[in-house]
């Protein structure tokens, strides 16, 4: 049995998606802020890793919307 290894490349993309949809206490939408404030990003980096922050996303409810409800572009 032949066994093939593949090398990953270490690149990471963070995503912010703040929601506490089926959460259990309160807070936890804050969390990837909480996470960037803690460097996150920055620990990943000193440990080898290239690292694209593609920020946090918005909520459908805090988008500009058109008089039809459909997001605006």
């Amino acid at each position: 049995m032949a066994v093939k290894i593949v090398r990953q490349p270490k690149k990471i993309a963070l995503i912010g998606a703040p929601s506490s949809a089926a959460a259990f206490s309160a807070g936890s939408e804050k969390a990837p802020a909480a996470l960037r404030a803690a460097g996150l990003a920055e620990k990943l980096q000193s440990a080898g890793y290239e690292v694209v922050d593609y920020a946090t996303a918005l909520r459908a409810s805090s988008r500009t919307t058109t008089n039809t409800g459909a997001p605006a572009i």
